[in-house]
């Protein structure tokens, strides 16, 4: 066939999930330093929320050149995982952090262990043969645009429900009017408290789905990539041997 559909197909979602986990805290993050007192209002969230973002690009620029390494030395497969693992678990840690500091050491840590980016390209190569590769690079870039779209999308809704879908000074009055009791639905609930914890557990859910799928279907293909460059080598001596003995 030229490629693995099944295997292909993980990979996506891998990459979807990466995005996701790269981009849901957009819609919100200027919100939540306000909230962790990190920023004073509104005009100063800009600049502050901007340490936080980038912060998981710090990480994962620092640590790069390692999972390369980890990668083409011990395998795929683990590099991703593990990717995915500090997906589903960053995820939560994040929604739930009390302080600004805590927020931005998850973000760090977050990047520090995703490798996800150069091994993912390496392993469309070595799942596809040369005239389906154009089509496996742009079903992975198709799926991590997508989950840029949907990462700020989806947790800009998610955030705002707790407070949008749960009136407690409505139902408390309607309560009153019929009952006589006083009120009983408290606003002050889980989620009024930490309304980044829902988006957050989303991340999570899904980094934890992307980590079964990978775990069962995703096969390792570091050997195949040392096969091809065989391949090509012998190919390529092959050719020279053949010119020499025209030349001569």
């Amino acid at each position: 066939m030229g490629y693995e559909p099944v295997p292909l197909g993980v990979l996506s979602l891998v990459i979807f999930v990466n995005a996701y986990g790269t981009t849901f805290l957009f819609s919100f993050i200027g919100f939540m330093v306000v909230d962790l007192g990190a920023a004073k209002n509104k005009n100063e969230s800009g600049y502050v929320a901007g340490y936080v973002t980038s912060a998981f690009f710090v990480g994962r620029m620092v640590s790069s050149i390692f999972w390369g390494y980890m990668a083409d030395k011990y395998g795929r497969r683990p590099v991703l995982l593990i990717a995915l693992l500090s997906i589903a678990i960053g995820g939560v840690a994040f929604g739930a952090s009390p302080t600004f500091e805590i927020a931005l050491l998850v973000r760090f840590l977050a990047g520090l262990f995703n490798g996800i980016i150069a091994v993912s390209k390496a392993m469309v190569h070595e799942l596809t043969t040369g005239e389906h590769k154009a089509m496996g690079m742009s079903a992975v870039t198709a799926m991590w645009s997508l989950g840029l779209i949907l990462g700020p999308a989806i947790s800009g809704w998610t955030s705002s429900i707790p407070s949008d879908s749960l009136p407690m000074e409505s139902m408390n009055e309607t309560l009153n009017v019929t009952t006589g009791h006083e009120a009983v639905f408290s606003s002050d609930t889980f989620l009024e408290k930490n309304p980044y914890l829902l988006p957050s557990l989303i991340t999570s859910a899904l980094g934890t789905i992307g980590f079964v799928f990978a775990f069962l279907l995703l096969p390792e293909t570091l050997n195949r990539g040392k096969q091809g460059e065989y391949v090509v080598v012998a190919s390529n001596k092959e050719e020279i041997s053949t010119s020499t003995e025209k030349v001569t």
